[in-house]
């Protein structure tokens, strides 16, 4: 059983925090709150959703999307061994302070190369609110989480073509724009092909490699919305 946590004040007004959906954060508090004594937990969605969410009807796929916006924007480490899914937060031992800590139980991450800013420290024995991942290297850890990304994503297309043909430069690039976005341009694509047949979309492939590009928020615009064609709603010319 974990023992009880402590929140920093400054966790609600961290421009890091900011980042994450409501959602993610509500699971990024759960996971430091049921973490071990050395800052690790299981990172098995199924598992999180259960012991986050015990009376609430949450989809797994809504816990898999929090936590790559966890993993993209925190301290957080997401890892594997022996085919289990682990966290853990990075430099526990200054953010929260136990006494008579027992040791984890769960193995700890390896090959993990991070560095922090200046924000990273702190004397009030709570979670750093300010931690930042800068330089992040494309070691073993990020393609993980840069598949796992990819996968989220396909499953929400429609069209489910092509999926070997985005390459993994393209992976990367649709990682770094986010979840959150990505997202949003499948969702404006399929508005905007409202009633159309499956068929007639765009192959996942093309949509991955290049068809999203015009539904990014920089790009997107909302169609205008269509004249009534009641004439007694048209205005007098």
């Amino acid at each position: 059983m974990a023992r009880k946590r402590m929140i920093d004040p400054n966790f609600w007004i961290s421009e890091d925090i900011s980042k994450l959906s409501i959602m993610a954060r509500y699971i990024f508090i759960g996971m430091f709150s049921n973490a071990d004594d050395e800052g690790r937990g299981r990172a098995n969605t199924a598992y999180l959703k259960s012991i986050i969410f015990p009376y609430d009807d949450i989809r797994t796929v809504e816990v898999d999307k929090a936590l790559l916006e966890i993993s993209h924007n925190t301290s957080v480490i997401l890892y594997e061994h022996a085919g289990n899914k682990y966290y853990a937060f990075t430099n526990w031992s200054k953010w929260q302070r136990v006494d008579r800590p027992s040791n984890s139980l769960l193995p700890a991450p390896t090959d993990v190369r991070r560095t922090f800013d200046e924000h990273s420290t702190s004397d009030t024995g709570t979670i750093p609110p300010n931690i930042k991942e800068v330089n992040r290297s494309k070691d073993k850890l990020i393609e993980e989480n840069i598949l796992t990304f990819f996968e989220s994503v396909w499953k929400l297309y429609p069209r489910k073509e092509g999926k070997g043909q985005v390459s993994k430069s393209q992976k990367e690039k649709l990682f770094e724009i986010g979840l959150e976005e990505i997202t949003r341009c499948i969702e404006r694509y399929k508005k905007s092909k409202s009633g159309v047949e499956l068929k007639f979309l765009k192959q996942g492939s093309t949509f991955f490699n290049s068809g999203y590009v015009d539904y990014l928020d920089k790009n997107y615009e909302e169609p205008p919305e269509q004249q009534s064609s009641n004439p007694f709603l048209q205005e007098d010319v």
